[in-house]
């Protein structure tokens, strides 16, 4: 079975939560690498938005950040499909 998994974003939730957070996004990854046909999508700059001239790292993609989530979903699912390698940093459809 394939398995693709949209890892938490680099949202900080703030103090007492930050260790849980960051703890959930590590297992997202290593579980999407031991499983044979499984991959991860990077979501890291999904949620990048600025509120007048502050840039904000919210916990919500952008709308443009949710096609961006969906593009790199079905692409990793593709490469699956195919017996393809998933790519490897979590972004198949942009660059690092």
């Amino acid at each position: 079975m394939n398995v693709v998994i949209g890892r938490l974003g680099d949202h900080a939730p703030g103090v007492g939560m930050q260790v849980g957070w960051d703890a959930v996004r590590a297992i997202q990854m290593k579980i999407a690498r031991e499983i044979p046909r499984g991959a991860w999508v990077d979501t890291d700059d999904l949620n990048d938005k600025m509120e007048g001239e502050k840039p904000v790292n919210d916990l919500h993609y952008t709308k443009a950040g949710y096609a961006l989530f969906a593009q790199g979903l079905a692409r990793l699912c593709v490469r699956l499909i195919r017996g393809e390698q998933p790519d490897a940093i979590g972004r198949p459809n942009r660059s690092a």
